[in-house]
């Protein structure tokens, strides 16, 4: 499945949601997939596993500004160790526009692939199926040296439009992050770190033209589009706070000296050691 839209980021302030809800009642409802229960527990869980070649190579294309550039993700909903559904996702970015070609797998390729090797198996999965993802997902599965080098979490709270616009509006809480080559525990003895983000981050993904209402609530609550990758925030946050542990830690992953450098170089590194 390809989806085409575009998609604006905000930061927000926690204690600002219930007001920003409240104008977007009359147009949106919470969206069913979502636990409906008020406070921490609504929403969903999201997990995506994020690759990346030897040289962080779409880490670097983030931290250049490049407008034009991809990034593969495996990707799953619930909670860190439960996987209902499972996607093999490949964002491409084109300015304020994204292209999402998604694949869905089976959840029991989560016991598979870790013994077989992720991107070995997501290769052979990939060539199994005829869907138009695939081109797109097959160019990413093949590039050299891709490996899976950071999981990504956050509590979502998704409001889609009432009727035919296609307008979706997020709240993504609670962002964190660990090194991992996978999605289940078989990570959990490594933290999770909490994101060095500006609170919660606000999506508001639409096709075709921007409603009015849609552009009254942003002109209201003065919001301003920023630049965020929850993929560059994560490796931000699971990058060790002194010199001569961030670049062991990465060499323990494999990474080069550039690719190491790279993120000691990051405007955004942990204070967490």
């Amino acid at each position: 499945m390809a989806l085409d839209r575009f998609e604006l980021k905000y930061w927000v302030q926690h204690e600002h949601i219930p007001a920003l809800v409240r104008q977007i009642a009359p147009f949106t409802r919470l969206d069913p997939c979502a636990n409906a229960k008020e406070g921490p527990e609504q929403g969903y869980w999201v997990n995506s596993l994020y690759f990346d070649n030897m040289m962080l190579g779409a880490y670097q294309e983030k931290l250049a500004g490049i407008q034009e550039r991809s990034k593969l993700r495996l990707r799953t909903y619930g909670g860190v160790d439960v996987a209902p559904n499972l996607f093999l996702e490949v964002k491409q970015k084109s300015g304020m526009t994204i292209r999402k070609h998604r694949l869905a797998l089976a959840p029991d390729y989560l016991n598979q692939a870790p013994q077989k090797g992720w991107v070995q198996e997501l290769r052979r999965v990939c060539f199994d199926h005829e869907t138009e993802a695939i081109p797109a997902v097959q160019r990413m599965v093949q590039m050299p040296n891709i490996r899976p080098v950071v999981l990504v979490l956050y509590r979502r709270v998704p409001y889609v439009a009432i009727g035919a616009e296609k307008v979706r509006i997020t709240f993504d809480h609670s962002v964190s992050a660990r090194r991992a080559t996978d999605l289940l525990s078989t990570s959990a003895g490594r933290p999770l770190r909490p994101t060095h983000g500006q609170g919660v981050i606000l999506e508001v993904k639409f096709s075709g033209p921007m409603p009015c209402w849609l552009q009254s609530f942003v002109v209201r609550n003065e919001l301003v589009r920023e630049s965020i990758s929850k993929y560059a925030l994560g490796m931000e946050a699971v990058s060790p706070l002194s010199e001569n542990r961030r670049h062991q830690a990465f060499v323990d992953e494999g990474l080069d000296d550039l690719a190491i450098s790279l993120l000691g170089r990051s405007p955004h590194v942990s204070k967490y050691p």
